[in-house]
């Protein structure tokens, strides 16, 4: 039971753990947390380097956009995804929207995928994917994705994180 827990407890931190903070400086890192948090990106980073998939494998965020679908009334969110593997291209990504309001509450999630996209290794680009906007639970202003598997290139070549993002997560993270 503890192993369970434990592994429980490492794979939700590893998951909170896949946003960077784009106004954080190491200069201005001066707590050890967030010192520690740089480690963990640049060690994940070198893991990227070295061929080995995860969270840290890729980055998706959404850009506070919306496009048209095929019907001009829908809308979806467009989404910047990094490809951060240093040798193949990212062809599937799947992962929980987690909705918020404007104080930061969550109003809810969904479990999406994203398929048929072909992102180059070191690529950033946008894709729009996700629920239509109209969809959205009720007070949604904010929205976050949480990777939880991905493949790159080739079937075999994918991860998965074995145990999904808990109910209820805190905006940032």
């Amino acid at each position: 039971m503890r192993t369970t827990l434990s592994m429980l407890v490492l794979v939700i931190a590893a998951l909170g753990c896949n946003k960077a903070d784009p106004t954080a400086t190491e200069a201005s890192s001066a707590s050890p947390g967030k010192k520690a948090a740089s480690s963990a990106a640049a060690s994940s980073t070198a893991a990227a380097v070295a061929g080995d998939l995860g969270v840290n494998s890729l980055e998706v965020t959404w850009t506070g956009e919306w496009k048209p679908g095929d019907n001009p009334a829908d809308e979806f969110p467009v989404l910047s995804v990094r490809n951060k593997d240093t040798a193949r291209p990212l062809t599937y990504f799947l992962g929980w929207f987690y909705f918020y309001d404007k104080s930061g509450k969550q109003v809810g999630r969904e479990f999406r995928e994203v398929y048929s996209i072909n992102i180059a290794h070191g690529e950033k680009t946008n894709v729009t994917a996700g629920p239509k906007k109209a969809s959205l639970p009720a007070g949604t202003d904010k929205m976050e994705f949480v990777v939880t598997g991905a493949n790159f290139g080739a079937e075999s070549q994918k991860f998965r994180v074995a145990t999904p993002p808990p109910e209820k997560r805190p905006m940032g993270g």
